[in-house]
């Protein structure tokens, strides 16, 4: 198992419809992929972590890192993995610019207080670090 976590911006602010319609793509795309992961938006910041086999994910990069939608791509952390941080998530996803997401698959709350916290059951990962970070710097101040 493979990660890789990155920042960028988008290229212009995105409506709630166009993220939905990315995380429809994204979810069908990453479920034949074997992807898993999260993407937290913020007023157009971009936190991504992308998790799976080494070669599919470094390939996935490679096209997220073209893709024009988003500029000032910074790769903050890769390597192996013991096991998935999201297993159940083929991309979970979070805009916090808006106050209410309507339910697409995949949607994740991030209210939940169990969200993003520490596992007894698993360590502390340095994926789940710095997205309790963005989320953390984004919306606590709300």
């Amino acid at each position: 198992m493979y990660y890789t976590v990155y920042l960028s911006t988008a290229a212009q602010l995105m409506s709630d419809e166009e993220l939905k319609k990315i995380l429809l793509v994204s979810n069908a795309n990453n479920r034949d992929l074997g992807v898993t992961g999260m993407l937290l938006y913020h007023e157009g910041s971009i936190v991504q972590v992308i998790e799976g086999e080494e070669q599919t994910i470094k390939k996935l990069y490679a096209k997220i890192a073209n893709d024009p939608r988003h500029r000032g791509i910074i790769k903050l952390s890769e390597g192996k993995l013991d096991q998935r941080n999201f297993p159940e998530w083929s991309m979970g996803f979070r805009t916090v610019s808006a106050p209410e997401f309507a339910q697409v698959t995949g949607y994740q709350n991030v209210n939940d207080k169990s969200l993003l916290k520490p596992s007894p059951d698993q360590p502390d990962h340095n994926v789940l670090i710095i997205l309790r970070t963005f989320y953390h710097t984004n919306i606590v101040r709300f």
